[in-house]
């Protein structure tokens, strides 16, 4: 598990290193939901950044970085997940993390100035 967190980081880092500034603001996932995800929802305030979501398959299961940004508060946007997808079958586990049907989504927060970015991580993992 150690080695897929440490592949997710380095994609993430090489994402936002490689996205434009052109394509870094855009809005994505008109209909709610995180581009790459099938039923995360968007948090009101947050965008995501184009271009910067990796999805793929590996033989342990599927793996999904997406990157949100937004003048919002962390706590704000632990609230919002905290509440929504305990809805979606996701159960709470230490820090910002859940848990469902074998996949673990990983939230991590990033300072950017006035606005958070927001790193949501999905790879496979053991439900506790």
């Amino acid at each position: 598990m150690k080695g897929v967190r440490t592949l997710l980081v380095a994609i993430g880092l090489a994402v936002m290193v490689t996205s434009s500034p052109a394509t870094a603001v855009g809005v994505r996932a008109a209909d709610g939901f995180v581009d790459g995800f099938v039923d995360l929802p968007l948090m009101p305030g947050l965008s995501q950044i184009e271009d910067a979501t990796v999805a793929f398959d590996t033989t342990g299961g599927r793996i999904v970085v997406a990157f949100l940004r937004g003048a919002v508060e962390e706590s704000a946007v632990l609230a919002f997940y905290d509440g929504s997808l305990p809805e979606l079958g996701w159960r709470a586990a230490d820090g910002p993390q859940f848990h469902r049907e074998g996949e673990t989504l990983t939230l991590d927060f990033i300072a950017d100035g006035q606005q958070t970015v927001v790193r949501i991580s999905l790879s496979p993992g053991r439900s506790p």
